[in-house]
């Protein structure tokens, strides 16, 4: 994001959104979400929408070490 528009809600405003439509227009039950594990800024608007760490099994990183992905 542009530094011009970092810090004021976008984000939030934008994942609050996702999260509202995801419930309650698709009917999902479960959200999973990634980030980069030092985007400690990431980390905090998930937990601010209500998501909660599960665990950090599984986190792939981008390009894979195996180069396909």
């Amino acid at each position: 994001m542009h530094p011009e528009y970092l810090k004021k809600g976008y984000a939030l405003e934008a994942a609050l959104a996702l999260k509202e439509y995801a419930i309650h227009g698709l009917k999902v039950r479960k959200l999973i979400a990634h980030c980069d594990r030092q985007n400690e800024n990431s980390e905090k608007l998930m937990q601010k929408i209500g998501l909660q760490r599960e665990n950090t099994i599984g986190i792939r990183q981008y390009p894979d070490e195996r180069g396909d992905g």
